[in-house]
């Protein structure tokens, strides 16, 4: 299994929000069908829906909203993108959502992956990947 974590990104200029707890009153958006709309309500934030993580950020940057909130890995790949240069993570991470790989039943690939899954977590060869590939963020 994986874990998936909601992340969220403000504005570097105007610097108003600093994690989820300044959430209460903000405009915040989120993806289709993702499980940050409820975090965000549970924190006292209005939610505003996108089809694509990209509509977000440009709505962000243009000031239309004030956060967004989703995928900490997948935020850290965007904001590594030029046109995401004023925007930054911030806060710490606040929900955590677990994930598994399926396979038909009876399969043998079932117990190599497991196995193989969590002598990477262990070893930190995950979390070294993630660094390479994703970058360093708090």
């Amino acid at each position: 299994t994986g874990t998936i974590a909601a992340r969220l990104t403000a504005e570097h200029v105007t610097g108003s929000i600093h994690g989820p707890r300044d959430l209460p009153g903000r405009v915040v958006g989120v993806m289709e069908e993702s499980v940050a709309s409820e975090s965000v309500r549970a924190r006292g934030g209005s939610v505003m829906v996108y089809a694509k993580l990209e509509d977000a950020l440009a709505a962000l940057r243009a000031g239309e909203i004030d956060g967004v909130v989703y995928e900490n890995h997948i935020l850290q790949a965007m904001l590594a993108r030029p046109e995401n240069a004023s925007l930054r993570l911030v806060g710490s991470i606040f929900d955590t959502y677990d994930f598994a790989l399926a396979v038909p039943p009876g399969s043998p690939l079932r117990e190599p992956l497991s196995t193989a899954i969590l002598a990477a977590r262990e070893d930190g060869t995950i979390a070294r990947l993630m660094e390479r590939n994703l970058g360093r963020h708090e």
